[in-house]
């Protein structure tokens, strides 16, 4: 169902771009202009954004987030509190690996790096309070309780607020106060709405998120194959016990993330974790996945199955056929 909607989307928009020249590139960031020449999206939230983010201690990188990057976002259904439990820390847990697998962003500025992944490298240096909060305060307790939508909450509200909607108008705050504080005791004359709540949560962005679902949101943009792909191994992996899937990778610990998401961004399947090569990792994962779908479903993860027995990226193959202008990426890309 989502392969055909999306080729219908795909078509409808590409009988459009194709009468002004344009062509939608799958890939994880901006390959060709300096953030100078992109204008934000035309949203008055973007421009508090814009002014509050890059002045953060850990904001370097936020000005070319909000103008650059491109990901695939996929998102999970859960059963119960209980459920969301297993399920949010296991994919946390995962979630380097995945950004291992997708790495699909070396190019940019018409120059080849030898990272594998620019865009999470930009996440990475966006706001460490509502990024990486969720692996930094990982021994608070938030998953030492079952009581994981409360204390999941609990830490969003520790986050400080940027703005807040009244009436079509923005209200800067730039964070003089995080969202507990406004509960308790307002700001100027706004007292906290629930609507202000889901904007402040929207504005969190660590790379697994709880809202009603789980949503997964740390890979690199690509084709609409590896989309694709990833929702079949998502549906596949969510069939089984999360509880029991823990048990099976318990040498993934929430404290390595960190440390792992700058493996993958810099080394993408080329390393090791507790002696195990990554490849070998995601090979165990997919099977699993692969286990829990129909035959029609399981013909979708043969574009990943293919990268992890190859041990290669496409970050790998554009760093390999040495990428030198934006035209040779794009070439290389609508080729392969």
């Amino acid at each position: 169902d989502i392969d055909l909607n999306l080729n219908k989307i795909i078509n409808s928009i590409d009988k459009i771009a194709n009468k002004h020249d344009v062509f939608f590139l799958g890939y994880g960031i901006n390959p060709k202009n300096n953030i100078e020449e992109l204008p934000l999206l035309n949203k008055k939230r973007y421009e508090i954004m814009n002014q509050y983010l890059p002045n953060r201690y850990s904001g370097k990188l936020a000005k070319y987030m909000m103008r650059k990057t491109a990901g695939i976002q996929i998102n999970l259904d859960f059963e119960s509190e209980q459920d969301a439990f297993y399920k949010l820390k296991f994919y946390n847990l995962i979630s380097p690996l995945m950004l291992a697998l997708t790495c699909n962003s070396p190019f940019e500025n018409e120059t080849l790096y030898s990272k594998k992944s620019l865009r999470a490298n930009i996440w990475q240096n966006v706001d460490e309070d509502r990024c990486m909060f969720f692996y930094k305060k990982i021994f608070s307790g938030l998953f030492a309780s079952k009581k994981t939508i409360s204390k999941f909450i609990n830490e969003i509200l520790k986050v400080p607020m940027i703005f807040i909607e009244r009436e079509n108008k923005i209200i800067p705050i730039n964070g003089k106060i995080n969202f507990s504080q406004f509960i308790k005791k307002g700001y100027e004359n706004y007292q906290a709405q629930y609507s202000d709540y889901i904007l402040h949560q929207s504005l969190c962005f660590p790379d697994v998120r709880l809202k009603n679902y789980i949503e997964i949101r740390n890979h690199d943009s690509a084709k609409p194959k590896i989309a694709l792909a990833l929702c079949a191994f998502y549906k596949g992996l969510s069939k089984e016990n999360s509880k029991k899937l823990l048990s099976k990778f318990s040498y993934l610990k929430l404290k390595d993330i960190d440390k792992h998401n700058k493996n993958s961004l810099n080394y993408g399947l080329n390393y090791t974790i507790c002696n195990k090569k990554v490849s070998k990792i995601l090979k165990d994962l997919f099977e699993i996945s692969k286990n829990n779908l129909n035959s029609f479903d399981k013909i979708y993860l043969n574009p990943l199955l293919e990268m992890i027995e190859k041990e290669k990226t496409n970050a790998d193959l554009i760093i390999e056929n040495k990428i030198n202008t934006t035209k040779e990426l794009i070439d290389f890309i609508e080729n392969n």
